[in-house]
């Protein structure tokens, strides 16, 4: 009999100290640990009477852990959030890994120890979206592909690149290119590497579990370049568009910046007359009379030498506008007289040179009315506004009400400038690009009359009704006032100015 209860004690305690021994970390174990910065984390354990208990932010409950004693490598532990923030250096330290060291909720003696083992980075390479051909000279953003111990793989974009290298301890190694702030790679020129046709990419680590690797990408040379036919304007910034054929067969459209580019990463010269390469584009200077009509670019290289040559167009158009852009007269001003002195230019057909002259201005353009024209505006600018009348006094004991002052008379507009124009009888076909406007100003509006002063009210009659009654007549009946002033007269109009043509 003694020997059976003891057994049955002796049952108990061990179930019981079992049962106690049973603690269990838990978190989502689907979290892609490659993305995240933090994870949640709670404990289950049984009791002494066998059940299941709960703590911590994972199952929604109190993140305070007082009595787990919880001790966090490689991370730190947040009671409020019941998070884990990892410590990306320290778990390099243990094998890419957190450890948790920590009691039973129950039982302080019983020590558990749990390790959390994070993927470890295996491989890099460039995304295949970097290319397979690169043109010297020109930027393209990187974009690596990682792949982990997992299985799982995550692309790095170009602003994480750097300090996903340096938080991973991975040595990026370029040859062939340089590496650019914004994470980029700009392909060398040949005036900086003549004979590497490839761009190396070598990746290394410390890491014995990363598998070190080389990306290699083939600069396509240069073989031709054609700039298509266009016409050039002259003062201008014309597009230039060109077609660039590489080694590989491939044909490029180019323009503008990429354009300049090219020219400079493959070592190509120009040379310009009548203009110059600014960014790509071809800024052509200003017309005159002893340029030629055409303007000439020359590409030379190893591989090219030729010449384009492009006509040029006189095609601008001109605007000016004469008078005063502030009125400070009561009466508008007169808008300038101009006179337009019209020859032909020598060995220019159909381009005209034009000498506008006033009292304050004198000015020679070129014009070819075929494409261009010009735009003369001197119109009288408008009056002002009539000043307002005063408002009358009030009347209030020993003063007496007055009448509002009259308001002024506006201004009087001014007139338009008179335009002479001298042209020969070769331009009269062309009067119709020039458009002259020399209209009189807007008279000003008058001002407004003055408000009569208000007569006070000493009728005693008024007020021995009721309440309402007295409020609804002071609302209906009319407060008496002296009389308003009479408004200004607006002023006149300015006259249209005069045009004349003189022909010779």
């Amino acid at each position: 009999m003694k020997t059976t209860l003891f057994c049955f004690l002796l049952s108990v305690c061990c179930l019981t100290s079992q049962s106690q021994k049973n603690v269990k970390l838990v978190y989502d174990e689907n979290i892609d640990f490659t993305e995240q910065t933090s994870f949640i984390i709670g404990f289950e354990f049984d009791t002494k009477k066998g059940k299941i208990k709960q703590r911590g932010k994972y199952f929604d409950k109190s993140g305070y852990l007082g009595k787990v004693n919880l001790i966090v490598i490689g991370g730190k532990y947040y009671q409020g959030s019941g998070e884990v923030e990892i410590h990306p250096n320290t778990i390099k330290n243990n094998n890419n890994s957190i450890i948790f060291l920590y009691n039973h909720p129950l039982n302080k003696k019983i020590e558990i120890r749990d390790t959390i083992k994070f993927p470890d980075l295996i491989h890099l390479k460039m995304a295949d979206s970097f290319g397979e051909n690169l043109f010297r000279n020109v930027k393209y953003a990187m974009q690596l592909q990682a792949r982990f111990s997992n299985g799982k793989t995550k692309m790095i974009s170009k602003n994480k690149i750097y300090s996903f290298l340096e938080q991973n301890e991975i040595n990026m190694e370029v040859n062939g290119a340089e590496i650019v702030p914004e994470g980029e790679l700009r392909i060398n020129s040949l005036s900086n590497d003549s004979l590497a046709k490839f761009v190396t990419i070598d990746y290394s680590s410390k890491d014995s579990n990363f598998r070190i690797s080389v990306d290699r990408f083939q600069i396509a040379d240069l073989v031709d370049v054609n700039i298509l036919p266009t016409t050039f304007s002259y003062d201008s910034i014309n597009k230039l568009e060109a077609v660039a054929t590489f080694e590989n067969g491939k044909q490029e459209e180019l323009t503008g910046e990429l354009l300049q580019k090219i020219l400079d990463g493959y070592g190509i010269e120009t040379s310009t007359k009548n203009g110059e390469i600014i960014n790509g584009d071809f800024s052509a200077f200003q017309f005159s009379e002893t340029q030629p009509d055409s303007a000439s670019i020359h590409l030379k290289s190893n591989r090219i030498n030729k010449e384009y040559t492009f006509p040029m167009l006189l095609d601008k158009s001109y605007s000016y506008k004469f008078g005063a852009k502030v009125n400070r007269s009561f009466n508008g001003y007169h808008g300038e007289n101009v006179t337009i002195s019209i020859s032909e230019t020598p060995h220019k057909k159909d381009i005209f040179t034009l000498n506008i002259s006033t009292a304050n201005l004198t000015e020679v353009i070129y014009l070819n009315p075929n494409y261009g024209n010009l735009s003369i505006e001197s119109s009288g600018s408008k009056g002002q506004k009539g000043r307002n009348g005063r408002n009358g006094r009030n009347e209030f004991e020993n003063s007496v009400a007055t009448e509002g002052q009259n308001g002024g008379d506006g201004g009087d507009g001014g007139d338009g400038g008179n335009i002479s124009i001298h042209l020969p009888q070769s331009f009269a076909k062309y009067i119709h690009a020039l458009k002259l406007i020399n209209n009189g100003g807007k008279g000003g509006p008058g001002g407004d009359g003055g408000r009569g002063g208000i007569l006070s009210d000493d009728d005693s009659s008024h007020g021995g009704g009721s309440f309402w009654s007295n409020l609804l007549e002071a609302l209906i009946t009319p407060v008496p006032t002296m009389k308003d002033g009479i408004p200004g007269k607006a002023g006149r109009d300015g006259r249209n100015g005069e045009i004349n043509f003189v022909y010779y």
